[in-house]
């Protein structure tokens, strides 16, 4: 496989909890593969562990390796910023665009 990228948000808070408290949905999408990952997490800053997980779980579940991580917005995964830079991984802050 070549170069993959991902792109991941966060929304939230969600103005009804579900049954274990969670308030913000996060999702990551492989541009190469087509999968989509959801996740729940109670407050933002488990979005980054969230996302830490996933990447190593995508890197050895399909052997290869994610070159560029795309975000909406610098605020949420600001905490991703040392951890793309010891796995070697770009980062790429997109402008939200509001339809």
């Amino acid at each position: 496989m070549g170069s993959n990228s991902q792109t991941t948000d966060l929304k939230g808070p969600i103005t009804r909890m579900d049954c274990l408290k969670n308030r913000y949905l996060g999702n990551v999408v492989d541009h190469k593969s087509n999968l989509c990952r959801l996740f729940v997490t109670k407050i933002k800053d488990e979005a980054a562990r969230n996302f830490k997980h996933f990447l190593v779980f995508f890197e050895r579940r399909f052997y290869v390796r994610v070159h560029v991580l795309r975000t909406y917005g610098a605020g949420v995964y600001r905490t991703l910023d040392t951890l793309c830079q010891k796995m070697g991984v770009a980062r790429h802050v997109m402008a939200l665009i509001m339809w």
